[in-house]
């Protein structure tokens, strides 16, 4: 079985050499074409804190290949984006010997984007797997809900790589001062979502146990053949539009979104023969209207953002389904804000904001307070010629004062080269198991290494 699953990774990367030489042949024999590869192999490791439960667990050993390929001739391009990735963490068995075909999860592979794209001028249209940011915030999602994300891990390095992409279809017309967007979603993706056995963040989705009425009750395994998905039909399409104005004084953007929340809402259930507590999960439609803005103002940027969220599905708590029978899921009225400022001189950047989500209605029965805010610090520098970055992050709930922090060093050997060492830290505030506490055991150090070719 090892032999295959090696013999399988050698086909993958003879069929991608071989298509991509053939492809430079056949772009090379036109005019007006080009065709760039490029790409990075990296190696990741990461072990829990020494002040966490989990003290020096590896979380991850992965090592990863991606290879991009971006293709123009004439008004047309294409763009593919595929990584195969090998995660040595997850690839122990029970005994401890390595398995590197158990099925366990250490072993994937990912077709991040694949699309084609038509540019006529005025119009252009994408057809394909894709991926688009929407909004102004650093690091939060606002209006940013176009593209689902992935949360297997809380080890991500930079928010932008968490998004996944969508199968769509977009239409767009372009002014010169003006770009609107159409998108047509027709196949749902979800939030990867931490369901493996050996994925160590699994049990803050799925406790062992939960405490009822001063009994404790145990909860059955919770894997995602429990989630019911939308039915796979034209009428379960998503949609999207985005227009941006790019004026003298301002970029502002509006945006709409008709489709699905991406996460789940969870159905807890009471099995009487064995007392315990049975999961399953749904996904429900969701609506957003948003607008963004950037003003500069000399070496600063002031950003805003806001979206509302009409008659949106919330989780609703354990209590009130066992209590009331009530839904997985209960209505409210949302609207999330946020405001922030950037200041850029020399090697220095600074980015600040503050963040604000707020639920209309009764909370008493949802399982989240009506109202939730926050702010970020983030300090970057740059020496030696932009061969040392230093950069800092901090984000501070500011209903308990809970913590994150992301600090990292990042060195260029050379131009291929780029060494990284990385800690990820989640602090409780005043209150336990809140917030970023919950992931208090899961602060982490961070050791990678990229070449870049």
């Amino acid at each position: 079985m090892k032999n295959r699953v090696i013999s399988a990774l050698f086909a993958i990367a003879a069929f991608f050499i071989q298509g991509t030489i053939l492809a430079q042949k056949a772009f090379a024999q036109a005019d007006g074409s080009s065709l760039e590869f490029s790409g990075d192999v990296s190696s990741m490791i990461n072990a829990a804190a020494p002040w966490t439960k989990y003290c020096g667990d590896m979380f991850n050993a992965k090592t990863a290949l991606e290879g991009k390929i971006d293709g123009r001739l004439n008004d047309s391009s294409l763009f593919v984006d595929a990584a195969v990735w090998f995660d040595a963490a997850k690839a122990f068995d029970e005994s401890g010997a390595i398995e590197y075909a158990s099925g366990n999860g250490m072993f994937g592979v990912k077709l991040k984007e694949a699309w084609l794209d038509w540019n006529g001028g005025s119009f252009a249209f994408r057809i394909g797997r894709q991926i688009t940011a929407w909004g102004k915030a650093n690091g939060l999602q606002v209006t940013d809900v176009l593209c689902p994300q992935d949360k297997t891990t809380l080890v991500t390095g930079d928010y932008t790589e968490t998004r996944l992409g969508i199968n769509a279809v977009r239409l767009t017309y372009l002014g010169q001062m003006f770009e609107a967007n159409a998108y047509w979603i027709p196949v749902f993706t979800p939030n990867a979502l931490p369901l493996e056995k050996s994925n160590p963040i699994k049990k803050l989705l799925v406790p062992d146990s939960i405490t009822m009425g001063g009994n404790t009750v145990r909860v059955n395994d919770f894997s995602s053949g429990d989630i019911k998905m939308p039915r796979l039909s034209l009428e379960s399409g998503e949609y999207g539009a985005q227009a941006a104005a790019y004026l003298p004084f301002a970029d502002i953007s509006l945006y709409y979104f008709y489709g699905w929340d991406r996460n789940p809402f969870v159905r807890y259930s009471l099995d009487m023969k064995s007392m315990s507590i049975n999961l399953s999960g749904e996904y429900k439609r969701m609506m957003m209207a948003g607008l963004d803005a950037a003003i500069p103002l000399g070496a600063f940027m002031i950003r805003t953002e806001a979206a509302f969220f009409p008659n949106r599905y919330f989780q609703s708590s354990g209590k009130s389904q066992f209590a009331y029978d009530s839904d997985s899921a209960l209505q409210r009225n949302q609207l999330v804000g946020l405001i922030g400022l950037d200041w850029i001189s020399g090697d220095w950047v600074i980015t600040a904001q503050y963040y604000n989500d707020t639920v209309f209605g009764d909370a008493e029965n949802i399982d989240r307070d009506n109202f939730d805010h926050k702010a970020t610090l983030t300090v970057k520098k740059s020496c030696f010629s932009q061969t040392l970055e230093l950069k800092a992050t901090v984000i501070l709930g500011l209903v308990e004062f809970d913590t994150a922090y992301d600090i990292s060093v990042s060195y260029k050997l050379t131009d291929a080269i780029e060494l990284v060492a990385e800690a990820e830290m989640f602090f409780e505030g005043q209150k336990e198991k809140f917030g970023y506490g919950v992931y208090k055991d899961y602060s982490c150090a961070i050791l990678k290494a990229i070449y870049r070719f």
